[in-house]
């Protein structure tokens, strides 16, 4: 959201190391022996009060009950990222369990100022999985291209069983793709076992574009973790192992919706078993598309905003328009408030606006926002179309149901604080004509200057102009 983050770690991979300050973060050493102690968070306090920090966000099965304590004492909010309720009481002011599986019951010995956030609505994707929601898979007729992820260090060498499994099957000019997690210690072996194999194996390590080959693939062999949220996100139907005691809920919850196909614990596994569950996916598309449309259905890429809705108590957040929005669209610009203040009042007909609305979701200067509140009930929309390289021209309407609400200028400010932060434009015009007073007051509140009256469309029209302010170009 444009504000800086700092890691506090005990120790770290260097390949981690390297990912977070290519990303740009701050990594700050501690010296505590015992993760989780009394040094530990002592020191982590000093350093979020050193930092004048707003929140921490705490991740670690070693962190429990104690720890969130002596981070509400010193006035630290927090936000807790959980699995499955390992702590005895828990004391922050948000905790996270962001899988199908998580439900209350996990969290009943808890503050009476605790709030909950639950379920696949808060998983948090890396950043680049959030551009990739307008993107539709194609499922073809037979696997051609198999996926093997399974997290960042296989202890146990998962990866090289399953390469060993996959020679018995028969799926003709099948490309092997597998992801090396950047603690994985078996590498030579890997390479081995490509080597050996009667498919076309390629080992890809350092990855920082997992979406682009979860696309390409037709089918993933994966563990529990998050990674099983990025694949379905993309409906990429998957098998999965678990490799860990907190992975099991998530693998029986994924295949209790269709999503994926649970394989088990590796003590359970069996290799003619595991070989003859990937040759039934390959000859059955239809299985294949039901499981990535539910896939689909359980994941957007909206988590996050939701998470930092929570934290920050806004009452509204902006999403990236998507095709089913198309219909919300139509039925708000036919809207007839809407259609007196346009400067083209004529009623728009549906095959019109589907290509329209097609031409703006396909158009990359083109920023077309739905403005959604904590129910995720749709408020209104605001659209950026680029003018020049540095200029942009806004539209925003509010649903009638909710005008005359002050969700305008909630919206507009969002918006304006979006558009300037995440693109290069240095100014927003809007053009409104003279009777709309209900929105030359919300444009006029968020201090844009009245420019010039000119002729829009064959009638009057109020040329607004906001320029993006000083202090945002220097922060720059």
């Amino acid at each position: 959201q444009g504000d800086r983050a700092h890691f506090a770690i005990a120790s770290c991979p260097p390949m981690v190391f390297d990912r977070l300050t290519n990303e740009g973060f701050t990594i700050h050493f501690l010296d505590s022996v015992e993760p989780g102690g009394v040094r530990d968070v002592q020191e982590t306090i000093h350093l979020f009060q050193q930092l004048e920090c707003q929140w921490i966000c705490v991740d670690g099965y070693q962190f429990g009950a104690e720890y969130q304590q002596q981070l509400r004492t010193a006035g630290c909010r927090s936000l807790f990222l959980d699995d499955y309720g390992h702590a005895s009481f828990y004391s922050a002011d948000f905790v996270l369990n962001q899988n199908s599986s998580a439900h209350d019951g996990c969290y009943q010995s808890r503050h009476s100022e605790t709030n909950l956030l639950l379920g696949t609505r808060y998983t948090l994707l890396r950043q680049e999985f959030l551009n990739w929601h307008r993107w539709q898979r194609h499922i073809p007729e037979r696997i051609g291209n198999l996926l093997i992820t399974l997290g960042g260090s296989d202890p146990a060498n998962m990866t090289a069983w399953i390469l060993d499994a996959l020679q018995v099957v028969d799926i003709s000019d099948l490309t092997i793709v597998v992801i090396i997690g950047a603690a994985n210690p078996h590498q030579d072996l890997l390479k081995v076992c490509a080597a050996r194999s009667v498919h076309s194996v390629q080992l890809v390590s350092n990855v920082t574009s997992m979406p682009h080959y979860i696309a390409a693939a037709d089918l993933a062999i994966s563990a529990g973790g998050s990674t099983a949220w990025e694949l379905a996100l993309l409906g990429l139907p998957s098998l999965i192992v678990t490799l860990a005691e907190n992975q099991i809920a998530i693998a029986e919850s994924l295949q209790g919706q269709g999503i994926s196909i649970s394989l088990g614990t590796p003590q359970q596994l069996e290799a003619k078993q595991f070989a003859s569950v990937v040759q039934q996916l390959d000859r059955s598309v239809e299985k294949r598309q039901q499981m990535s449309d539910r896939g689909r259905a359980l994941m957007d890429a909206d988590g996050c905003d939701r998470v930092l809705m929570a934290m920050t108590g806004n009452t509204l957040r902006l999403r990236p328009v998507k095709w089913q929005d198309c219909e919300q669209i139509w039925q708000w610009a036919n809207e007839a408030e809407t259609r007196q203040y346009s400067f083209q009042s004529a009623a728009i007909s549906w095959e019109s606006h589907v290509s329209w609305f097609q031409a703006r979701l396909q158009d990359e200067n083109c920023y077309f926002w739905i403005a959604l509140d904590k129910q995720d009930q749709p408020i209104g929309q605001v659209r950026f179309e680029s003018l020049s390289i540095d200029e942009t021209q806004i539209s925003l309407s509010i649903d009638r149901t909710h005008r005359h609400q002050g969700f305008g200028k909630t919206i507009l400010n969002a918006a304006i604080h979006k558009i300037f932060r995440e693109t290069e434009f240095r100014s927003i015009s809007a053009w409104i004509k003279p009777d709309n007073r209900a929105s030359i007051s919300v444009f006029e509140s968020v201090q844009f200057i009245k420019i010039e009256s000119e002729y829009r469309g064959g009638e009057i029209a109020l040329h607004y102009q906001l320029r993006k302010p000083v202090r945002e170009e220097l922060s720059e």
